[in-house]
């Protein structure tokens, strides 16, 4: 069963919700990073569900975890080293 109409968005009105280009929207499509439906006859025009928009976003979210650090060495400057 297709989703209704009110629920369908066009490449433009995602753009605007991600805060992104209409181009790389097209692209996502292209990769089947987001889910579309094609409708018309040739190309045809694109919509996307809001259903496939909440699953893109949910799959972008980046996880930030702290690198650990290596505790830091102290280096002793060039002047004070002993010669050899």
């Amino acid at each position: 069963m297709d989703p209704p109409e009110e629920n369908m968005h066009t490449v433009k009105q995602v753009a605007e919700r991600l805060n992104v280009s209409t181009k790389l929207v097209y692209a996502l499509c292209s990769a089947g990073k987001i889910g579309y439906v094609r409708y018309g006859l040739g190309r045809g025009t694109i919509r996307i569900s809001e259903e496939a928009v909440q699953q893109y976003m949910e799959e972008a979210k980046a996880e930030f975890t702290a690198p650990s650090l290596q505790p830091l060495r102290h280096l002793t400057p060039p002047s004070s080293r002993q010669r050899e």
